[in-house]
């Protein structure tokens, strides 16, 4: 080899591992850790696809329910309010869900009525009104949505590129992504899990738009899920 070709390689060689390290700092940038990003960790990025300054809109509400803000949220944190009602007087014995409303939009009651009684399965009732507005700001109650991308399905818009692997992992191999049932079940158990890490309600509504390893927290994606509470009415 002579000293042209060591040369070469050498310039060649260079190249490469700044390529490698402007990459790196890109992925910082925009928040992405990729040796940390896994097929469950994609998952919870079920949202619509980001836009505009990498937030997503926040799904419209009727202006006329706004009042009683704090009230209501400091009720749904402390289980004191209506808006909070606790648990139901027997589990599991048919007992009906409270029915909200976020706006004029209603999630169809069976739906509701599962929800609720997932979340108390796993001692978390309480988070109900929480999946509410969650569920709203993802779908709009629409069982059948699509992200803008194509990415994202149903609901709670899980990402479908790796929902074999994370449904199987919750019990269900095989399900339809669009199965409202199935993506009730791997929510509650994904927000009973980061309630037990100890994570605060703005955390774990965080961590279902972005990753249990994002080193970010989408204040954006909460506001606009918080805000949906002002809208919140019991049925």
């Amino acid at each position: 080899m002579t000293r042209a070709d060591i040369r070469r390689v050498f310039v060649a060689a260079v190249i490469i591992f700044f390529m490698g390290v402007i990459v790196g700092m890109c992925l910082k940038i925009v928040g992405v850790d990729a040796a940390a990003v896994t097929p469950e960790d994609e998952l919870t990025y079920g949202s619509r696809a980001l836009i505009e300054g990498g937030g997503m809109p926040c799904m419209e509400v009727t202006d006329e329910l706004q009042a009683g803000e704090e009230e209501v949220e400091k009720g749904l944190q402390t289980g004191d309010s209506e808006v909070a009602e606790a648990e139901p007087a027997e589990r599991d014995t048919g007992a009906k869900s409270p029915v909200y409303a976020v706006g004029d939009e209603v999630l169809p009651e069976w739906i509701q009525d599962y929800a609720y009684k997932a979340l108390d399965r796993r001692g978390i009732s309480w988070w109900y009104p929480y999946f509410i507005v969650q569920a709203f700001q993802e779908s709009s109650f629409n069982l059948r949505a699509v992200s803008s991308d194509g990415l994202d399905y149903g609901l709670l818009q899980y990402r479908a590129m790796y929902w074999g692997d994370v449904s199987a992992k919750h019990g269900y191999p095989g399900a339809d992504i669009y199965d409202p049932y199935v993506q009730i079940e791997i929510y509650a158990d994904q927000v009973r899990d980061r309630l037990n890490k100890g994570l605060a309600v703005e955390e774990v509504i965080s961590r279902h738009k972005t990753s249990d390893y994002a080193p970010y927290y989408d204040s954006y994606y909460v506001s606009c899920v918080t805000r949906h509470l002002r809208a919140l009415t019991a049925k």
